[in-house]
């Protein structure tokens, strides 16, 4: 369980890379002046089978527009990519989850994953203070990502 932060990083760069064509550095702290929850959107998905938790992915209004512009070959300023950034974060997430799942515990365990929620904004503030939360830059915006194990 020890290599699991160094795992999700390396599992982020990858599928940010190949499916958004987003570079991803991890940071210590996140500026305070960007960390406005009215300008954040967060997904979430369960998954359970030798191991059940969640995953967690925090990310401001703009990264969820360039999200969506790069994966659909979009204008990152127009409405169209504001309008799908929350649809791209979660499949972002749901790729994440899969190959992470697989990286972190071999093909054995056989997991099940659910579908990417919607998070309610209420949670950001938590979420941000959990040991476990990974904090990035993302293309210069910051992003959160957190996996909570269920029984840790």
């Amino acid at each position: 369980m020890d290599k699991l932060p160094e795992i999700a990083i390396q599992t982020i760069n990858r599928i940010f890379a190949e499916a958004a064509y987003m570079f991803v550095d991890k940071i210590n702290e996140i500026d305070g002046s960007l960390l406005d929850p009215d300008q954040f959107e967060g997904v979430s998905l369960m998954f359970g089978g030798e191991w059940s938790g969640e995953f967690r992915l925090w990310g401001n209004s703009r990264f969820a527009a360039q999200a969506a512009a790069n994966m659909l070959g979009i204008d990152e300023n127009g409405d169209l990519a504001r309008s799908k950034g929350l649809d791209a974060m979660k499949e972002l997430l749901n790729m994440i989850a899969g190959n992470f799942l697989t990286a972190a515990f071999g093909d054995q365990p056989k997991f099940e994953q659910g579908l990417p929620m919607s998070l309610d904004k209420k949670f950001f503030e938590d979420d941000l203070k959990k040991d476990n939360a990974l904090l990035l830059e993302v293309e210069g915006n910051p992003v959160i990502f957190i996996v909570n194990f269920i029984g840790d």
